[in-house]
Parts: C-alpha cells; sequence; structure tokens
C-alpha cells in the first residue's frame, strides 16, 4: 500500500510547486507563468515572471551575469530592465564572434577596444569610422553635444553651467541661411543668456563671439585677457587692414577752424614733449594706439600742416614779388644813376679842356 502512497503524493507535491511553471517538450518556456507571452509569433520563447521583480542568471565558480526586471530598479538603476555581471568582471557584447563592446567593473565603455581608460573611448582601428549624430534638419530640431554642470548653485549668475555644440538649420547665432547647416558652438547661462563664441555657417563663413541672441564678447591670441573685441599678443600681418571712421578731419579746412599757429605749436611741443592731441609715448605705452583714431589725428595734422604750407608759400610768393619789384626799381635807379655819373663826367672832360 506504502509503495503506490508515495506517488501520489510526490505527483501532488509536483503539482503544487509547478502550478505557474510550463515546461513543455515542444513550445514555449514558462517560470512562474503558464502563458509566455508571445505577441510577436517567435518560434520558442522563454519567460521568467515574478511578481515585483525576476532574473535570469548565467555563472562560472567566480563570474555571475544574467538579466533582472525590477518594479522599483536595483543596484542604483531605474526601474526596468537590467543587464550585467553581479561579480566584479567587465561585460561584453559581441557580434560574429567578435567583441564589439565592453564596459568595464569600473564603468569605463569601450567601443573597439576591451580596455577603455576613460568612461568612453571609441577605438576605430585602421579604417575610417566614427561617430555620426543625426537630426530631421528642420529649423527646430537640431543635434547637440553638451557638457553640463550638476550643481548651478557654486556659478555666479550670468556664467555657463552648459557648453553645447550644435548642429543646426536655423542659424540661431550665426544668421546662416536656413537653406544650408551651421555649427554652432554656445553656452546657457545661469540665470538665462547664452555665449556663442565660436560658429561656421553654411556658406563657408566663421562668426565669432557672435552678438545675435547672446552676449558678445572679446577674442584674444596669445593672451588670456583680451580688453578690445580682438587682442593679439605677437605679430599680425596682412595684405590690407580697411578700419572705420565716422570723424574724418575734413572739419580742418572748414571755415571757422581754429589753426594753432606754428608758435603756439612750438610751446606746446616744449611743454609736453608731443603735438596737441597725438598721445605721448608713455600713454601709447599703456594703451596702445587706436588705429582710427590715430589715422585721423595724423591727418588731422597733415592737413594742419598743409594750411601753414600754403600761407607760408602765399608769404613766400608775396615776398618774391616785392623782391622783383625791388630789384626793378634798383635796376631802373641804378640805370638812372649811371646816366648821372656820364653826365657828370662829360661836364667834367668839358671843364677841362677850357
Amino acid at each position: 500500500m506504502i509503495k503506490y502512497i508515495l506517488p501520489i503524493i510526490l505527483l501532488a507535491s509536483l503539482q503544487l510547486t509547478a502550478q505557474t511553471n510550463t515546461f513543455p517538450l515542444d513550445g514555449h518556456v514558462g517560470v512562474g507563468t503558464l502563458s509566455p507571452e508571445n505577441s510577436e509569433g517567435w518560434q520558442k520563447v522563454l519567460e521568467v515572471k515574478g511578481l515585483l521583480s525576476s532574473k535570469t542568471l548565467t555563472s562560472t565558480n567566480s563570474v555571475i551575469a544574467g538579466t533582472w526586471a525590477h518594479n522599483s530598479g536595483f543596484y542604483g538603476a531605474v526601474p526596468g530592465g537590467i543587464t550585467g555581471t553581479f561579480t566584479n568582471h567587465p561585460y561584453s557584447f559581441i557580434t560574429n564572434k567578435l567583441t564589439r563592446m565592453v564596459i568595464l567593473a569600473n564603468g569605463n565603455v569601450g567601443l573597439g577596444t576591451s580596455s577603455p581608460s576613460d568612461l568612453l573611448v571609441l577605438d576605430a582601428g585602421n579604417v575610417r569610422r566614427g561617430l555620426t549624430i543625426t537630426g530631421q534638419g528642420n529649423g527646430t530640431v537640431y543635434s547637440d553635444i553638451s557638457m553640463r554642470v550638476k550643481d548651478q548653485q557654486t556659478i555666479p549668475v550670468g556664467n555657463p553651467f552648459v557648453w553645447s555644440i550644435s548642429h543646426r538649420k536655423d542659424g540661431y547665432f550665426s544668421d546662416s541661411d536656413a537653406s544650408g547647416t551651421s555649427l554652432e558652438f554656445y553656452s546657457n547661462n545661469v540665470g538665462g543668456g547664452y555665449f556663442a563664441p565660436l560658429s561656421f555657417k553654411a556658406n563657408g563663413d566663421v562668426v565669432i563671439v557672435s552678438n545675435k541672441n547672446a552676449v558678445s564678447g572679446n577674442v584674444g591670441i596669445g593672451t588670456t585677457t583680451p580688453r578690445e573685441k580682438l587682442s593679439v599678443n605677437g605679430n599680425v600681418r596682412a595684405k590690407e587692414i580697411k578700419v572705420e571712421n565716422a570723424n574724418w578731419p575734413d572739419y580742418v579746412f572748414a571755415d571757422g577752424y581754429k589753426l594753432p599757429s606754428l608758435r603756439e605749436t612750438e610751446k606746446y611741443i616744449k611743454e609736453k614733449g608731443h603735438l596737441l592731441g597725438i598721445p605721448s609715448a608713455s600713454e601709447v605705452k599703456v594703451n596702445g594706439i587706436d588705429l582710427g583714431k590715430m589715422n585721423a589725428k595724423m591727418l588731422e595734422k597733415i592737413e594742419e600742416l598743409t594750411l601753414h604750407l600754403i600761407e607760408k608759400d602765399k608769404q613766400i610768393s608775396n615776398l618774391q614779388e616785392e623782391n622783383r619789384t625791388n630789384q626793378i626799381r634798383i635796376i631802373r635807379e641804378r640805370g638812372l644813376l649811371n646816366d648821372l655819373i656820364q653826365r657828370i663826367e662829360i661836364l667834367e672832360n668839358k671843364r677841362n679842356k677850357e
């Protein structure tokens, strides 16, 4: 009797413990469920189902890897699916029996390399491969790569907390034609506003420190403290430089302009050591010179000098005319004197004959 009771008890036990599991010889396998999900119609399905969480593991005597599903998240992961290693080992993704991506135990990710030395390392090897980001390409859709500071509280208002590289069609900072795309470097600042230090336009132009929709700044070459729109600590070579100046000194030739006399100019030079209106050597050493203003000042002095030369030319012409008149008078007077001398000589000869 006992030999019949034991199989019955064992069968009943199996039915109780396996009532939510299904292990058919040909079909889908469910652990924790009698109807594995297969809405897509896969040929074979394995589902491990738990009420709040479940996991599947593969392991050796030292490595444990698996996949998890958790309603509230686990291991610092957000709620959802989790995959990786349970032990202190890397996790690799392979295709065609070759490793394509590795996540090290310290969190570094490598694409094309199994030993990434940073958070993300891409190794293209000896072929031309790279990273491509695509977007829809209309005026409101663009692709950004951003670098962000988490704690904005430590950054003063008006300073950047995000720097981005943006591939876009709206030309937001560059005023680029919407028929092409621009590449624009910009910041988001604490409290609002932007800096846009560099943009490449669709027509090939380069815009530096844009003021379109952004706070403009200065550019320094060879210096970290530019005080002007462009500060260069070094030599500059160019075929042509055009400087705009609205206050060109034609006023020197206008009626009513008070032309300093040469005596006044001489007195100023003796007292100050430089021309009136021209910065001294010490001022230039500290502040440099404004090419536009300096060219205008130099032209002002040239025009003043021109007026003095014209005046001196008039004086010289007058003197020459006076000299010519005096010479004619002298010649005439000399002729009269000679005539008088001849007459005297004739009279004296007559007297001597008598």
